[in-house]
């Protein structure tokens, strides 16, 4: 595994292969892909299925009571799961980053790796339609270039 891609939940499909899935139009894979492509159009539905994807909660059930010690116990089994492996990991979003740095400084710019329980790990926005981060076309570029390197 060269990159492993890490999100939330999928309140669209409890199937785990359907993780980042880019579909529907506008769920958060389908906007990650669009992330990648609006730097290298040619990056290929093929490309992107290839990467290893999951989500803290591969079955879409991320509790809403209690969501904190979930949140917990998902990040300590993601990095249990993951330690020593040499793997990258790019984290999607504050509540996924959060869950698995815990306590642990987190790293505060996005698209950058550290080091962290024997892997490296970096984290993006998430890239849902509800963050305001990629209004701003420089970010959508900063963001979809690290994911392009980091990829390929």
């Amino acid at each position: 595994m060269k990159v492993l891609l890490v999100g939330l939940d999928n309140p669209q499909s409890s199937d785990p292969r359907h993780a980042l899935f880019p579909r529907p139009a506008g769920c958060t894979g389908d906007r990650l892909l669009g992330i990648i492509q609006s730097v290298d159009a040619e990056f290929s539905m093929s490309e992107y299925h290839a990467v290893p994807k999951t989500n803290l909660f591969p079955v879409g059930a991320c509790p809403k009571k209690f969501k904190a010690v979930y949140l917990v116990e998902a990040g300590q089994h993601l990095r249990a799961q993951l330690r020593g492996r040499g793997a990258k990991i790019v984290l999607l979003g504050n509540d996924v980053r959060a869950a698995v740095f815990q306590t642990a400084t987190a790293p505060e710019k996005p698209g950058e790796f550290v080091k962290f329980f024997g892997a490296e790990y970096a984290w993006i926005p998430h890239p849902s339609g509800r963050n305001h981060y990629y209004n701003d076309p420089k970010h959508v570029k900063k963001i979809g270039k690290f994911l392009l390197e980091t990829l390929r």
